[in-house]
């Protein structure tokens, strides 16, 4: 035999060696395998969000006293939950960003509040917007808040236009909703 010869088939018996070791039973059976994944979603205790601004109109300089549309919001949470609120941001006057700035009254029953009353019944009651709500029930897991209720007398907030110079007025308000 020729020595390239022999140095073929020696290499091809390395090839096939090489082949039959890696053809195990194992690998001849055949594997799979799957995954999944896992989540989770962390949501707030409790959420606010505003639905309607407070609205006044427009109005002449000479209007005087106007009173304001109600201003609403929305509190959203786990069923059941029990929430105090109250203002954080509450103004006491609109500014055009010039300077000028025209006084706002908020009556003593201004803040309207419908939750549960605990014998499962929704009902709206109104209190003094600078001093909150305490313990209103979320029985479905929601509650409305007005300010403003246009009830009259004690239940409006009113802006003085009096004089004032023409223009925008704006002012940001601002509810919290804290879990007892």
């Amino acid at each position: 035999m020729s020595k390239n010869r022999i140095l073929f088939m020696g290499a091809a018996l390395a090839a096939v060696s090489a082949l039959g070791a890696s053809a195990s039973p194992a690998a001849a059976q055949g594997s799979a395998s799957g995954t999944v994944n896992a989540s989770l979603t962390v949501v707030p205790e409790i959420s606010v969000a505003g639905l309607q601004d407070l609205l006044f109109g427009s109005h002449f300089p000479s209007a005087g006293q106007v009173t304001a549309q109600d201003g609403e919001w929305a509190v959203s949470g786990e069923a059941g939950t029990t929430v105090d609120l109250s203002f954080s941001i509450l103004p006491t006057e609109l500014s055009d960003g010039n300077g000028n700035t025209i006084a706002l009254t908020y009556g003593t029953s201004s803040m309207g509040v419908w939750c549960d009353d605990g014998a499962g019944n929704i009902v709206g009651q109104f209190v003094d917007p600078t001093a909150g709500f305490s313990n209103c029930l979320l029985p479905a897991g929601s509650a409305l808040v007005e300010l403003g209720n246009g009830a009259g007398g004690d239940g409006n907030v009113t802006a003085l236009v009096d004089g004032a110079p023409v223009g925008t007025y704006t002012a940001v308000i601002e509810l919290t909703a804290v879990v007892n």
